[in-house]
C-alpha cells in the first residue's frame, strides 16, 4: 500500500489534470473519495473523515495504458536524440575521410624514373610535381572535428536520465511542460514509470543504443589516427624516393666526371715519361701532377655544368660546379700515342694473367700426380711405385722448364 493525496491536496495541486498518457490522475485517488461518499448516502450519517488512502496496486493498473504511453513517448524523445548524434558523429568522420583523401602522397614514378635514368633535367626542374614530392607533408585533418561532441553527451544525458526517478522527471518536464505541467505530476508520472517492467525494458534498450554511439566513436578514431599516420608513411616514402632518384642521377654524372679525370690523368702520366725535357731537368712525376693540376671529378662537372645546375635546382646536394676548363691537354695531346701505349700495358697484363693460371694448373696436376704416388705406397707398391715415381719427377721437371722459358719470353716484351 502507499500514501496517495486526498482529493483535496490533488485539487490544490492540480493534479486533477489530465496526464500526457490520457488518463486523470485525480481518478485513481478519485476512487477512495468516491468510496466514501456513497457509503455516507446509504447509512444517512454523518461523512466520516476521508483518511486519503487508495490501494497502489489498483493506482498502478488504472493508469497502466497512460504509463505505456508516457514511456513510448520518453524512448522516442531519447531516440530523437540519438539519431542526431549518430549523423552528427557519422557527419564528422565522412568530413575526415574527404579531408585526408584528397591529400595526395604518392610519388610520380614516371618523373622518378627520369630524373635518376637519362630524362632532361632542365625541362624537369619546371615541373611543380617535383616540388611537391621534394615537400611532401600530409596538411590533412589530424582527426575527427569535434562538432559531434555536444549532440553525442545530450544523447547520453537523456539516456542516463531514464534510470532513476529524479531523471525522469526531468524527461517528463521536456517532454510536456507546457506551464501546467506541475511538480507534483512530475512526480507521479516517474514514480508510475518505474513500476512499469516494460518501461525499465525500453529504457534499457535505448540507453544500449546511445552506449554503442561511443563504441563508434572510438572507431572512427582510430580509423582516423591509422589513416593519418599512413598518410605520413607515405609522405615520408615519397621524399625518400625522390632523394633517392637525385643520389643516382647525381652518382651516374659523377661517374662520368671522374671517368674524364681519370682519362687525364693517366695522360698526364704518360706524357710525363715521354717527356725527356722534363726527365732531363729532374722534375719527378708528382712535381709535374702537381704542376698540371692532377684533376679530380669536380674538375670536369663543368663539362655537364647545365645538366649538374638543372640537378641542384631539384634539390641534389652539389658543391662547386665551376666552369669547364681543358685540363685534358696539358701539351699537344699525342692521342695515339697514348692509346697505343694503353694498349699495351693490357695486352702485358692479360699475358701475365694468362701465364698465371697455367701456372696453377700445373700446380695442381703435379699435387694430384703425388696423390696418387702416395696412395700406391701405401698399398705397399714396389717396381710400379718407381716408374710412377720417375714420371712425376719428369713431368715436373718439364713444368719447370716451360715455366722458365714463358718467363722469358715475358722478360723479352
Amino acid at each position: 500500500m502507499a500514501t496517495i493525496l486526498n482529493q483535496q491536496d490533488e485539487d490544490e495541486n492540480k493534479v486533477g489534470l489530465n496526464q500526457p498518457g490520457g488518463q486523470q490522475l485525480s481518478s485513481a485517488s478519485g476512487l477512495s473519495g468516491g468510496q466514501a461518499s456513497n457509503s455516507q448516502a446509504t447509512q444517512g450519517a454523518k461523512a466520516p473523515t476521508n483518511t486519503g488512502y487508495v490501494n497502489l496496486s489498483r493506482y498502478v493498473d488504472a493508469n497502466k495504458e497512460g504509463t505505456s504511453n508516457m514511456t513510448g513517448q520518453l524512448v522516442n524523445n531519447i531516440d530523437e536524440k540519438r539519431g542526431a548524434a549518430e549523423t552528427g558523429l557519422n557527419n564528422s568522420y565522412n568530413k575526415f575521410q574527404s579531408g585526408a583523401n584528397s591529400q595526395n602522397m604518392g610519388a610520380n614514378k614516371n618523373m622518378l624514373n627520369s630524373i635518376s635514368g637519362d630524362g632532361d633535367l632542365a625541362s624537369l626542374a619546371g615541373n611543380p610535381d617535383a616540388a611537391r614530392m621534394r615537400n611532401m607533408q600530409y596538411t590533412g585533418p589530424s582527426g575527427l572535428d569535434t562538432g559531434y561532441q555536444s549532440g553525442l553527451n545530450q544523447a547520453e544525458t537523456y539516456a542516463n536520465n531514464s534510470q532513476s526517478q529524479d531523471g525522469r522527471k526531468e524527461l517528463l518536464r521536456d517532454q510536456y511542460d507546457n506551464g501546467r505541467y506541475t511538480r507534483g505530476l512530475g512526480g507521479l508520472d516517474s514514480a508510475l514509470i518505474g513500476t512499469d517492467q516494460n518501461a525499465a525494458t525500453s529504457f534499457e534498450n535505448i540507453r544500449n543504443q546511445v552506449g554503442d554511439l561511443r563504441g563508434l566513436e572510438t572507431t572512427y578514431n582510430q580509423n582516423a589516427r591509422g589513416v593519418v599516420d599512413n598518410k605520413n608513411n607515405q609522405a615520408w616514402q615519397t621524399r625518400n624516393d625522390y632523394n633517392k632518384a637525385l643520389t643516382t642521377r647525381l652518382g651516374k654524372m659523377d661517374d662520368v666526371s671522374q671517368q674524364r679525370a681519370n682519362e687525364h690523368n693517366a695522360y698526364a702520366k704518360w706524357k710525363f715519361a715521354q717527356d725527356a725535357a722534363n726527365t732531363q731537368s729532374g722534375v719527378s712525376q708528382a712535381d709535374y701532377m702537381t704542376k698540371n693540376a692532377a684533376a679530380t671529378k669536380d674538375d670536369f662537372r663543368g663539362e655537364n655544368k647545365a645538366q649538374y645546375e638543372a640537378l641542384r635546382s631539384l634539390g641534389a646536394n652539389i658543391g662547386d660546379i665551376g666552369d669547364a676548363r681543358d685540363f685534358y691537354n696539358p701539351y699537344t695531346m699525342d692521342r695515339a700515342g697514348f692509346d697505343k701505349a694503353v694498349s699495351a700495358a693490357q695486352q702485358q697484363a692479360d699475358a701475365k694473367r694468362r701465364l698465371a693460371e697455367e701456372a696453377g694448373a700445373r700446380s695442381a696436376s703435379e699435387q694430384q700426380a703425388q696423390a696418387e704416388l702416395a696412395q700406391r705406397r701405401a698399398r705397399g707398391g714396389t717396381g710400379l711405385d718407381e716408374e710412377i715415381a720417375g714420371g712425376v719427377g719428369y713431368r715436373t721437371n718439364k713444368a719447370k722448364k716451360v715455366a722458365g722459358a714463358g718467363a722469358s719470353i715475358f722478360k723479352r716484351r
